[in-house]
């Protein structure tokens, strides 16, 4: 069971990485439930887990309409329908977090299925001094379009902005802490096992 907003009924973001904090792991993997992962992601992982913590690793998403979705479900399968139809995600929508010895205390209490939360979490790290690492080159992650009225608050079924976007923007401070990957320190070469230093951050 996780805690949930009182006003609202809306399950807790925040709930979710409290519990993860409780297990103690060194290493541990966020991924959102709409997301499909691609097959090097393992060699990747390996390749950060080996770098001093601590440290906090996210990257863009790949982007595929639903039909694209029923044609392909396998891994490989969706690596090349990308590659006929590559569409990148925003770098503001962040749907996965890596890191390594890092607790997320004082995370304000964010409701799932909305925005402001994934920024939240680049911006602590960088407050902190946090390495944050861009693995979008080297993490394949495949989200597939869809629409937001499973989600509690959404104003329509196209559009995810309703009064929870507004509550979770609220407890974010403002649009100065909405960090992004534009924002990480690092960032993964290309076909390439190492690590080469950002300097922009636009």
């Amino acid at each position: 069971m996780f805690l949930l907003e009182p006003k609202s009924g809306a399950a807790l973001v925040s709930h979710i990485f409290q519990k993860i904090a409780t297990l103690h792991e060194s290493l541990n993997l966020f991924i959102n439930s709409d997301i499909v992962l691609g097959g090097k992601n393992a060699r990747t992982v390996a390749r950060l887990h080996s770098q001093p913590g601590p440290w906090l690793a996210s990257g863009r998403r790949y982007c595929l309409a639903p039909f694209q979705a029923e044609k392909h479900t396998q891994a490989e399968g969706l690596q090349t329908t990308w590659a006929s139809y590559p569409r990148w995600g925003h770098k503001t929508a962040l749907d996965y977090f890596l890191w390594k010895d890092m607790e997320f205390t004082g995370m304000p209490a964010f409701v799932i299925g909305h925005c402001a939360w994934d920024n939240w979490m680049i911006w602590s790290a960088r407050m902190q001094g946090t390495p944050v690492y861009d693995m979008s080159r080297e993490f394949s992650a495949f989200h597939f379009d869809h629409g937001y009225s499973y989600s509690l608050g959404n104003a329509s079924q196209t559009d995810p902005a309703g009064f929870l976007e507004t509550y979770n923007l609220a407890l974010l401070g403002n649009e100065a802490k909405r960090f992004h990957l534009g924002h990480a320190t690092h960032g993964l070469k290309e076909n390439l096992w190492s690590f080469r230093n950002k300097t922009n951050r636009a």
